[in-house]
């Protein structure tokens, strides 16, 4: 056996090594959900806003578009682009170290123009349609 060579610390290392990768290998198993019971709510409790963006269609008025968000917006607001006044109707969701957005357009006739979300957290979304 050659001097300063300890056969146990090389398998100790090797076993060290081996328990790092397994336990990052499975770090990474987890959920990017808000909470994996399908609710769309968070740990809080509180409604993720992609729910209410999935459900928003063509043609919907004001009321409709509230409702199917399931909660008033934090803000309304007016646009206008190429010389048309749009009411902006936007919620926001700050939770768990993530943050949502949704806005949505309305046209002058009081029916949905487009619908944007957003979320950032530890994955980027940036979802827009049109109607």
């Amino acid at each position: 056996m050659k001097q300063g060579f300890h056969p146990v610390g090389r398998r100790t290392v090797a076993r060290v090594v081996l328990a790092g990768l397994v336990g990052l290998a499975l770090a990474g198993c987890g959920s990017d959900d808000a909470n994996d019971d399908g609710s769309g709510r968070d740990d809080q409790g509180v409604a993720g806003l992609r729910a209410g963006y999935d459900r928003i269609g063509g043609g919907m008025n004001q009321d409709q578009v509230i409702a199917v968000v399931g909660q008033q917006p934090q803000s309304r607001y007016r646009v206008t682009s190429n010389s048309v006044d749009y009411l902006v109707l936007e919620w926001s969701n700050y939770s768990n170290a993530s943050s949502e957005n949704l806005q949505v357009y309305m046209r002058p006739n009081g029916l949905t123009y487009f619908a944007q979300y957003v979320l950032q957290g530890s994955r980027v979304v940036n979802d827009t349609k049109y109607f």
